[in-house]
């Protein structure tokens, strides 16, 4: 690798990690790229080269410390070690490597400040799949075929125990032992399944599939509005349409959306032609007849 792309790449790199920590700190939404330009010693252009925006900054940021954990986290995944003793460190790894990245940790618990647009809820998604899969291969490992029909329960259980005891550790590092930690877990972990195995599950793999499918579904829709923002853009006369977007986009947010309520807004969202297929979308989510 010549010397003007190391350069290059460590520019980056001081950028992602000066961002991080001031979205940690003060929020993404108050931290300005002057800020993260000044943190990160270079000028605003040479940011500009590297990222068009915060958004896209944010992006990286995720993607480069998933990529990070993931790969240490399975250094250990071919070692000829029995199931347990390869989880435990794994585990271990697991804390040790968001220790390490733990500013992501709390940016990220700073939710409702970020711009949690379509490609970011992505990504958090499927790292949140991606641990789940995890967990279930490494407990199927362990248990083997008794646990089969609780592999949902158990794996959800402990990433029930999992968060909160990194959260304490995020904001108090000394407080605990990681290698004792990831120990302690298990054991509760082999008590959950002397009990589980004697109790119905509650949640199937029909059901499961099912809950992700109706989130992808969800996830589509707000995209779908998005792209009908985006429409909006070369719409003359559009006061009415924006009216009706901004309400659609309202009522789907809520928990019990009014089915009424969003016919409404899809009918007279269908009268502009550019908007129609989008409205059909929706409409079919919602097992709309428009």
């Amino acid at each position: 690798m010549n010397k003007r792309k190391v350069l290059t790449m460590d520019k980056k790199n001081i950028i992602i990690e000066s961002a991080t920590k001031l979205f940690a700190l003060k929020g993404f939404a108050s931290t300005s790229i002057r800020e993260i330009v000044e943190e990160s010693g270079i000028s605003k252009g040479a940011f500009y080269l590297y990222f068009k925006s915060k958004d896209e900054l944010l992006i990286a940021i995720l993607e480069s410390n998933f990529q990070k954990i993931e790969s240490e986290v399975f250094l250990y995944e071919n070692n000829n070690l029995n199931p347990q003793e390869k989880f435990n460190l794994q585990l271990t790894m697991l804390f040790n490597m968001i220790m390490e990245h733990k500013e992501m940790v709390v940016m990220l618990s700073r939710e409702q400040t970020l711009p949690f647009k379509d490609e970011i809820k992505k990504m958090v998604y499927e790292q949140q799949i991606k641990t789940q899969e995890f967990f279930q291969k490494s407990l199927s490992s362990i248990y083997g075929q008794k646990i089969k029909n609780h592999l949902w329960d158990l794996s959800l259980m402990l990433e029930g125990l999992f968060q909160p005891f990194l959260m304490f550790m995020v904001f108090d590092e000394k407080a605990l032992q990681v290698e004792d930690l990831s120990k302690y877990l298990l054991r509760r972990i082999d008590s959950l399944v002397d009990d589980l195995i004697s109790d119905k599950p509650l949640l199937s793999e029909e059901k499961i599939t099912s809950m992700i499918e109706r989130i992808k579904d969800a996830n589509n829709v707000e995209s779908t509005i998005n792209q009908m923002k985006k429409e909006l853009k070369v719409i003359k006369n559009k006061e009415d349409l924006i009216v009706s977007i901004d309400v659609l986009n309202e009522e789907v947010s809520k928990g019990n959306p009014r089915i009424p309520v969003i016919s409404g807004m899809l009918l007279n969202l269908k009268q502009e032609s550019s908007l129609e297929k989008y409205c059909y979308i929706i409409a079919d989510y919602y097992k709309i007849n428009l």
